[in-house]
């Protein structure tokens, strides 16, 4: 019997990240290809927050 392993590189843990709009005003609450936009980073963390406990997810915010 022969084997052929395949090395792929290591998965990282999906996580909600809450980022400022490029050149806007709105923040961005982003998990897997969905995303909200809010008027305020508070709502934006508040909401991923919630994601992130439904979850079990962490929480990333990338700082303007």
């Amino acid at each position: 019997m022969s084997a052929l392993v395949l090395r792929f590189p290591p998965r990282r843990r999906v996580d909600v990240v809450v980022v400022r709009e490029r050149g806007g005003r709105a923040w961005l609450t982003i998990l897997h290809a969905h995303g909200w936009a809010f008027g305020s980073r508070a709502a934006a963390v508040a909401a991923a927050l919630e994601l992130g406990r439904q979850h079990g997810l962490r929480v990333l915010e990338e700082l303007p």
